[in-house]
């Protein structure tokens, strides 16, 4: 409904005004705005999207870098989700002990304001985990012609 819609978005964005500011935030604060991004888009998408979303680990005592994972997940709806067309996204995190994997996989499609090219959103990330996380993350970046794949890796706070 447009009312939980708006709950949501007003969640988000007292998230970003507010913890982001933080060096870390806990583990389960990230994951509920990363969960509450996902609904939004699948509220906006429909049934025009093939959406899976999964969590699994332990996420109690856990900290992250605020904001350092969505950008990926942003990407895979920017650039995997065509409103007119049938679109396949994946979001995978799994916490194993003090380790955080990412996975994000989307169809690519071509939209009339989307281009394939590395976003600033993902350079930008980039630089802030070699700046939070220095050898203590991995990043795999796999695509061709019709898919994206983001591995990331992240040995969380305590």
């Amino acid at each position: 409904t447009t009312a939980n819609a708006v709950v949501k978005l007003s969640g988000m964005m007292r998230y970003v005004t507010t913890e982001s500011q933080q060096q870390l935030v806990t583990l389960e604060k990230e994951i509920a705005y990363i969960t509450d991004y996902i609904e939004l888009q699948q509220m906006r998408m429909g049934n025009t999207v093939q959406l899976s979303y999964t969590v699994t680990g332990n996420l109690t005592g856990k900290k992250i870098a605020p904001l350092i994972l969505i950008p990926f997940i942003e990407n895979a709806f920017k650039y995997g989700v065509n409103p007119e067309k049938p679109s396949l996204v994946e979001v995978v995190i799994d916490i194993k002990g003090d380790i955080l994997e990412l996975k994000t996989h989307n169809h690519k499609v071509v939209t009339k304001e989307h281009t394939h090219g590395e976003s600033l959103g993902v350079i930008n990330t980039e630089s802030r985990l070699n700046l939070m996380y220095p050898g203590n993350h991995e990043l795999v970046i796999n695509e061709d012609d019709k898919e994206y794949l983001v591995l990331l890796k992240i040995k969380l706070h305590d």
